[in-house]
């Protein structure tokens, strides 16, 4: 059961696939992988370290597309509160009047029992609504009465160096899950797309056997950018267009060649002009704080402000 409330507080994920098949293939390519997650604990008990922690809270770092949330979704599918709510904190879409809810209001879902909460885009969180979560989450009993999952974005392995992330890392009985990048697990590509294979067979009634060896060397070799959701579209767009048992290495090349196009290459982002000074400001603060991994020092460094313009205008 996902609970919605504020509709701009929450919001349901769409589905990667059909929801008994495509998400279940992605969290098994997901879970098949946890073998390599840095998991920084020892566990004592049960087979999968995941559902094997009863309520411990967790903190889950990765990249764009590595499956952040869908881990989040496997914890709480498989935890004795599965029958309770789960909620999405999104902290891109949450506003000052948002968080003031969340933290000050007697019916925020912080003050409710026996749930999950999920984090989503922790790094987002402005740094004056970051210390009070913090403030917060020392001064109530909410790590006792709720499952909580905190996610991260983390690029480049630069873990986050704000304040609530190392007050979790050092200070809360979290298990702290790193999500590699499909740059870091090439072997394992092989693998994945086998499962994604068998998924769209069965979902879209194809009869894809497998790729040739070096159209798979093709997709290995392959830098991507969101991870394991892109390499998933890239297997459906190929199995759903093609004629032949096994996919051609010119098949591959033509998808790959076309995600290189202009209309697909990353841009820089563009600058809204007709808006105050103030608010472009905080835009290209924001852009460059996220670049910059939420690391205040290099932003101000970059930009050449100080810390404490970075700070006033992340408020």
């Amino acid at each position: 059961q996902r609970r919605c409330f504020a509709k701009k507080l929450l919001h349901r994920d769409a589905p990667v696939m059909t929801a008994d098949v495509g998400d279940h293939a992605v969290c098994t390519a997901l879970v098949t992988a946890l073998g390599n997650l840095q998991i920084r604990r020892e566990f004592t008990r049960g087979n999968d370290p995941l559902t094997a922690l009863s309520d411990q809270p967790v903190l889950i770092l990765g990249d764009r597309g590595t499956g952040k949330e869908r881990i989040g979704h496997y914890i709480y599918s498989h935890s004795r509160l599965k029958q309770s709510s789960l909620i999405i904190l999104d902290a891109s879409i949450l506003d000052e009047k948002g968080w003031k809810y969340l933290l000050e209001s007697d019916s925020s879902p912080l003050n409710t029992t026996g749930i999950t909460i999920y984090f989503k885009r922790m790094e987002l969180i402005p740094p004056i609504w970051r210390n009070r979560l913090m403030l917060y989450l020392r001064e109530s009993d909410i790590f006792r009465t709720n499952r909580l999952i905190f996610a991260y974005l983390y690029l480049d392995a630069r873990a986050p160096e704000d304040d609530l992330y190392l007050y979790l890392n050092d200070n809360v009985n979290c298990l702290r899950v790193i999500l590699p990048s499909l740059a870091e697990r090439k072997q394992e590509i092989p693998s994945l797309v086998g499962m994604y294979i068998n998924a769209c067979n069965i979902e879209h009634g194809t009869q894809v056997m497998g790729f040739t060896p070096d159209a798979m060397l093709l997709l290995q070799n392959y830098h991507w950018t969101r991870n394991n959701h892109q390499l998933f579209q890239a297997v459906k767009d190929l199995v759903l267009n093609s004629e032949a048992a096994y996919i051609s290495t010119d098949s591959v090349r033509r998808l790959l060649e076309k995600k290189e196009s202009p209309a697909d290459i990353v841009q820089q982002p563009q600058i809204d002009l007709n808006r105050t000074l103030e608010e472009i400001e905080r835009e290209i603060v924001q852009t460059v704080y996220e670049q910059e991994n939420m690391n205040q020092s290099r932003t101000a460094k970059r930009l050449g402000i100080s810390r404490s313009t970075v700070w006033r205008l992340l408020k």
